[in-house]
Formats: C-alpha cells, sequence, structure tokens
C-alpha cells in the first residue's frame, strides 16, 4: 500500500538503506534474512546474547535443515582482528550481530566484524532494535542488513506487532526473493 511505501522511506532515510520490508513480527525480521543467504551445509555465527527466539530459530529450526549455528562470544572484537577470523569456516555464509545484546547489553566491535565478514564472503546482518536509528547506523558502519523488532522502539512499544529489514545493494537480491518466497508481509493496519 502507499502506507507501507512511505514507511519504507522512512525506515530507509532513518537507517541508509537501499531497500525496506516491514514484516510481521520482531522474529520474522531476523528469521527472514538468515534463510535468505543460507542453505544446506551452510555455518551461520550468532552472539551468545541474541535475543532468546532468534537463539531457539537458529538452535532447533536451522538445525532440521542442515544448518551449523556456532554462538560466540558477543565481546570477541576486543579480542582483535585474529580471533574474530578464527570463528569463521568456509561454509559460514552470515555473521549475525546484536549491539546492545539482548538483556546483557554488550556492545559488539559492529565495524570490525563487518569489515572481517565482508572479507571472509559473508553476510552480516545486526539485530538493531535496541540501539534504534537514532543512536546507530549499522549500514554505514559497514553491515548488509539491519534488522528491527519494529513493535519497540519504532512503533510504540506494543502498539502493533512489527518487524522491519532495511538493507543495501548488495544483500537486496537474496532478501528480496526470500521475502516474496516466504510471503511475508505486515498487515495493512500495523503500518
Amino acid at each position: 500500500t502507499p502506507t507501507h511505501h512511505a514507511f519504507y522511506e522512512a525506515l530507509n532515510a532513518l537507517e541508509g538503506g537501499h531497500a525496506s520490508w516491514a514484516l510481521p513480527s520482531g522474529l520474522t525480521a531476523c528469521t527472514v534474512p538468515i534463510l535468505a543467504f543460507v542453505q544446506h551445509g551452510d555455518h551461520v555465527l550468532v552472539p551468545d546474547s541474541v535475543y532468546w527466539p532468534t537463539r531457539r530459530f537458529c538452535r532447533d529450526t536451522l538445525t532440521r535443515y542442515g544448518v551449523e549455528t556456532t554462538f560466540y562470544d558477543p565481546r570477541i572484537g576486543e579480542q582483535g582482528r585474529a580471533a574474530v577470523e578464527s570463528l569463521f569456516r568456509p561454509t559460514t555464509r552470515v555473521l549475525f550481530l546484536e549491539s546492545p545484546g539482548s538483556l546483557t547489553f554488550e556492545m559488539q566491535d559492529v565495524p570490525l566484524l563487518a569489515e572481517v565478514a565482508r572479507a571472509r564472503g559473508a553476510v552480516s546482518m545486526i539485530d538493531n532494535t535496541w540501539a534504534t536509528p537514532l543512536y546507530c547506523q549499522p549500514l554505514a558502519l559497514g553491515v548488509d542488513v539491519s534488522i528491527h523488532a519494529a513493535t519497540k522502539y519504532i512503533v510504540g512499544h506494543a502498539d502493533a506487532n512489527l518487524g522491519a529489514i532495511i538493507c543495501n545493494e548488495r544483500a537486496l537480491p537474496k532478501l528480496r526473493r526470500m521475502a516474496w518466497a516466504l510471503g511475508t508481509a505486515a498487515g495493512s493496519e500495523e503500518i
């Protein structure tokens, strides 16, 4: 709807994004981007402090599809580039970040992690819900996909059940295909 498109334009302006989507929930906004970039035999890196439902999705659902997840120390960047690089495998396709981390609020070295992911051929994505676009614009820091449980700060905390994905041009084709393939869309009453 025109309202959806106005919302996408606002998200792009806030985050410096190339394209955006509204999804039915924050969890959907976390899972759709992961699914867009993995297939059987791949590996995903996720911070140990990640939002619990995202952790459950990686632990239970991705495992059923043959995708392995390693939960890493969110402060790994403090140990330097070599420590971050040691997390990656030849099959690592996604580096998921969350800064600050859910409930424990660790701050990750977002530019370093995004840089290593890109050098290793992986896509970086971040759950930016807690920081909000007002305090962090991850795409400007090198991240490919920014994710929000828009239910929280963007729409006023529980006024609507909504998720959002904002991406750069590099991530657009696979994200668009996955969002369309899954048929995930936010309802007209939510935006």
